[in-house]
This record gives structure tokens, sequence and C-alpha cells, in this order.
């Protein structure tokens, strides 16, 4: 047996594991989605939304007392005649705003366990697990992040891979590069960039490279990970099946990643690349440096914000960013078309609904947070009206949109993305509860002065590559930089999802000597996030347009 950090690891744990991979990639890549399949599914599950939602109900609540659903609704004095009602009288979209407004809804922290459910005189205490899919089997174990562990265990399965294969396949023929030549670029384990290349292979774009922004071997990171890792690198089912090996590329360097691309527009007309929206900024800042023209290539970019200067770090060269947005382990949820502006997409509405609850953010400022339903029966967890710790806008077209989404009679759309308590930068998550440790405890032990002396911030530097930034006020005199950059990564190494962090961020923490700025309403906050497109820090997300 082999030590971890967590206990004992047997390698032969992963065995079984390993070759249900094995065959279901094997299954992706020989049985890839076709679009009319594609178009045929997602068009009969937008038309039935209002009716999935009663049979999971039916299926995954009611007959489950003890679910988070099952007892808000309890607690409401909701029963499912009364939903049936709602359903009839307002439609799905309509029906969760009721039940919202009813308290039928949960808050991130009431989700992560963090603080009591409290409705009326009720209170009860809500854990993950409790909203894992009870009719669904997992097939591998993937982590959410934001937690005060710096990530929650989350199932998913091949079912729902599958299924979000669709989408991809929608996706890709939207923009013209179905069936192209394709790579990832996304992290191995930690991360679930795994999960990128089975949605990826299942909807016919089954990648030729597969580049990690992290080493498979990243120190820290629990040992049946590393070995997942390594096993994706030499076992021979997986090579057989047309998996390819992940290979260390950092974000810092990615001139293997642009000589792919090269060469792969060598031998057709377009080419297809899914990666995190810093890494796409990363590219295109090189290939401009180095004169390249990458015109045919399409980056599918999500992780963080694809803001204006990202978007044109990539138009620079030629090539097409496309914004898309997505969580663990639901997947992809919204996509831009040709004709969206910068930070909105569509949402694909037929395997979830989303509607908006008002509540404030650290700083006092109202914004409209997103509360998320699930409607495939094989969704890896029951959610109904549960938020994700993002806020952003919310519209609805008064027309369909001419694209293929449009086409599909989806009218929703998500805007200007950011996250209530997390930090999302470099497409890796880290909870703000880590930096807010720092800035009061670890920074002013190991460099002297108090909280109010330290304060992380998002930056885009160089063509919108985003960093993070550590303010540092110059009261307090001359301090050893690289010292402070050591604390920061010290602490990250504390989680998965912070070293994963660390090993993406590479040499992006710089020590800036500035004061720590302060909202309007002078609170002095941990972290100074990135505004959110043309919406100053201060200004609240409008409300949801209904027409």
């Amino acid at each position: 047996m082999a030590a971890s950090s967590t206990g004992w690891v047997r390698p032969t744990a992963l065995v079984g594991p390993g070759l249900r991979f094995v065959s279901a990639f094997r299954d992706f890549s020989r049985h890839p989605t076709t679009l009319a399949e594609a178009r045929r599914v997602v068009t009969a599950a937008h038309q039935n939304r209002d009716r999935a939602f009663l049979d999971r109900l039916d299926e995954l609540v009611w007959p489950f007392p003890a679910s988070p659903t099952a007892r808000l609704m309890a607690c409401a004095g909701i029963e499912r005649g009364d939903v049936l009602e709602m359903v009839e009288g307002r439609g799905l979209d309509g029906a969760l705003e009721r039940l919202r407004d009813a308290g039928v809804y949960v808050s991130y922290a009431e989700s992560l366990g963090q603080m009591p459910v409290r409705r009326g005189s009720a209170r009860f205490e809500l854990h993950p697990k409790d909203f894992r899919n009870p009719r669904s089997e997992a097939d591998y174990m993937v982590v959410t992040g934001g937690s005060r562990s710096g990530g929650t265990e989350a199932q998913s399965n091949f079912h729902y891979i599958r299924r979000q294969s669709i989408t991809r396949v929608l996706q890709t023929a939207m923009w013209a590069v179905n069936r192209v030549p394709t790579a990832a670029w996304a992290p191995v384990f930690p991360s679930a960039g795994i999960g990128t290349i089975l949605k990826l292979t299942g909807a016919g774009n089954q990648p030729e490279r597969w580049f990690s922004q992290i080493k498979p071997n990243l120190k820290g990171v629990t040992y049946h990970k590393q070995l997942a890792n390594r096993m994706l690198q030499v076992i021979g089912p997986l090579r057989a099946v047309g998996l390819p090996p992940p290979e260390f590329v950092p974000a810092s360097a990615p001139e293997p990643v642009v000589a792919w691309v090269q060469e792969a527009l060598g031998r057709a007309s377009r080419v297809c690349l899914v990666t995190s929206s810093s890494c796409g900024a990363a590219l295109g800042v090189y290939a401009t440096e180095k004169g390249l023209s990458l015109a045919g290539l399409v980056i599918f970019m999500g992780g963080e914000p694809v803001t204006r200067a990202k978007l044109e770090a990539v138009r620079s060269t030629g090539a097409v960013a496309v914004d898309s947005y997505a969580f663990v382990p639901e997947g992809t949820m919204a996509v831009s078309c040709p004709s969206c502006g910068p930070e909105e997409m569509h949402f694909w509405d037929h395997d979830n609904a989303v509607v908006g609850r008002r509540r404030d953010r650290a700083d006092g400022v109202e914004v409209t947070s997103f509360c998320w339903t699930s409607l495939a029966p094989d969704a890896p967890r029951v959610l109904v009206n549960v938020e994700n710790d993002d806020y952003g806008t919310l519209s609805v077209d008064a027309e369909p949109c001419a694209c293929l989404i449009g086409e599909l009679g989806m009218r929703t759309r998500l805007a200007r993305i950011r996250g209530l308590t997390k930090v999302v930068t470099g497409g890796t998550t880290i909870p703000c509860e880590l930096l807010e440790r720092l800035v009061e405890e670890a920074l002013p032990t190991h460099l002297g002065g108090g909280p109010g002396d330290y304060q992380f911030a998002e930056a885009e530097e160089n063509g919108g590559i985003t960093g993070l930034i550590l303010r540092v006020d110059p009261r307090l005199g001359a301090i050893d930089e690289a010292a402070a950059v050591g604390v920061v990564r010290e602490a990250l190494g504390s989680s998965d999802n912070g070293l994963l962090a660390r090993g993406v961020w590479g040499d992006r923490v710089r020590v800036q000597r500035t004061a720590p700025v302060r909202t309007p309403t002078a609170k002095l906050l941990p972290f100074e996030p990135l505004p959110a497109g043309s919406m100053s820090p201060i200004d609240p997300a409008p409300d949801r347009d209904d027409g």
C-alpha cells in the first residue's frame, strides 16, 4: 500500500474505476452523438420542461422526505398538488419563483453546511451529500470549488456526461467546428479536465492532444489522484481507444499549444481548442508577439469571465473566442453565439432551470444570485432553487435569436457572471475565506502590520491575462515581496483546489505597494474582484426581464 495525505490507498482500488472509464471512453469514441440526434433530444427536452420538473419531484423528492427540497416544501406547507397548480398556472419558471418566495430555496452557505437552514420556526442542517441523486450511481467523483476545505466532492456518471455531449455537438456545430481537429488545455486531477475530454469525445470532437497546466505528479495532491494521472499517461487500453496522454504545458509557456494549432491548421481550415479564459488570452498574446496568425482557430473559453480584454487578445490573432459558463458537477450551462456581446451567453434550458434571487454582496450592494433547478433524470444532483455562489444578469429575448440555440426555442440569456464568495482566476477557484485568513492573520504575522494593510485584487494584465495582486500598504515600509508571495503559495498548498490554483497561476501572483481599496460604504474586503463588463464594481445587476 502507499501513503496519501488522507490515509492509505491501494493502487488496485483504481482498477475497477479505470476499467469502467476505458469502457465508457471506448463507447463515446465509437458512437459519438450526431447533430440530428442532438437537435432531436434538446428540442424534445426544451418543450417538455414543465413535465420533466414534475416528474423529477415525483421520482427524487416526494419519495424522500429527508431530502432538502422535501423538507423545505414541508416548512412552506406546500404539497404535490400545490406545485402542480403553480406549474400549470405560471409555467416552470413562474412556479420556481413562487417556490423561492415561499422559502423553497437553498443559499450557497446552506448547501455547504456552513450555516443552518432557517425558515420560520424550522431550523435544520444540510450537507453537500444531501443533494446527490439517489437514483444515479457514481462512476467517478469530482471536486467542486469554493467551500471551507477548498473543494467538496460530488458524484458524476457517464450517462450524464453523454447527455452533456449533446450540447457540445450543438455548440461546435453553431461555430462550424463540429468534428474538426480538436485539443483541450485543461488540468488533470484534481481538476475536472477529464470531463472535458469525455464530452468532446462524445460529441465527435475526440481531442488529438491534451495539454495540462499542472504536472500529473503535482506535489501535495493526494496519492490516489496522482496515481490516476499516471494511469492516464501510461495505461495501454486508454491509448488503444485514442485517449491522448496529458502533457504538461503551463499557462506561462503556451508554445506547444500554438505549435499544435498551426500544425492542425495546415491540414484543416478550422480547428477547435477548449481551455480557460486566461489561457486563451495567454495563447493570443504569445501569437501576437511572435507575429503568428491563428485564423481558423475557435477557442471555447470558460472558467472565469471572458472580458473584452481577453476577447481582443484572441481576436487580434484572427482566432475566434467563444464564451461559455459551467460549474461542477452539472457542466456547461450557457454558451455565446456569434451575435452575443461580451460576457453574454444563451442558457441551455432543456436540462436545467434558473431564476434569480436578490441578495446582498459582501460590500452591501444588492445583486441577482442564480438559483438552479435540475431537470435531467440522470443529473448528479437534485437541485430545486439551489444557489451556486454566482450572480449576474438574467434576461429573456422577446424574439428567439437567429442562431442555432434560438432555432431550438431557447430565449434566456446570462450575462456578466461573477462569484459572490469565491475567487475564480485562471480557471481555478479559491474560497474567499482562505484569502481572508491570509490578509488578517498569516501575512501580518509574517510581515508585520495588521488586517487593514493587505488586500487581494483580481487584475487583467497584458492581453487580458488574469492575475492575482496582493496589495500591501506602503506605510509598512520595505518588505520582502518574495516572502509575501511565499506565504500565499504555502497557504494555497493546504487543499487540492489551492494546489491546483498554485500550479495554474504559476508566477501570476505579484505584490503591489498600494493601500487597500475600500468600498463606498467604507468596508474593507479581503478580495476585490474584476468589475463585471461595463458594470462598475458598485453597480447592482438589473432585475430579470420577464418580457
